[in-house]
């Protein structure tokens, strides 16, 4: 068996506050998380990472680490996550 190893970015998301959002108004709620799920998957693909897991309103990813360019790469993802984020709610 070959021992073989790859360094790896690891990228947690969470939604502040979701439960008071679903406890304010859950349509509104499950209609951004679907919003938030696609956006989270395509700034994660668009990276060169994988989704790993979705559950709840949060997200795991993992970016393989080949160089500073991918580590640049994983940086960009979250940024980009974060961007999109008042769009999503408001």
């Amino acid at each position: 068996m070959s021992d073989s190893r790859q360094l790896l970015a690891v990228l947690f998301t969470d939604i502040e506050s979701s439960t008071r959002l679903w406890e304010q108004d859950a349509g509104r709620m499950g209609s951004a998380l679907a919003r938030h799920d696609t956006l989270v998957r395509t700034a994660v693909a668009e990276h060169h990472g994988v989704v790993v897991k979705m559950i709840g309103d949060g997200a795991h990813a993992v970016f393989a680490i080949r160089s500073m360019r991918c580590s640049r790469r994983h940086r960009s993802c979250v940024h980009s996550t974060i961007r999109v984020q008042p769009r999503v709610w408001r």
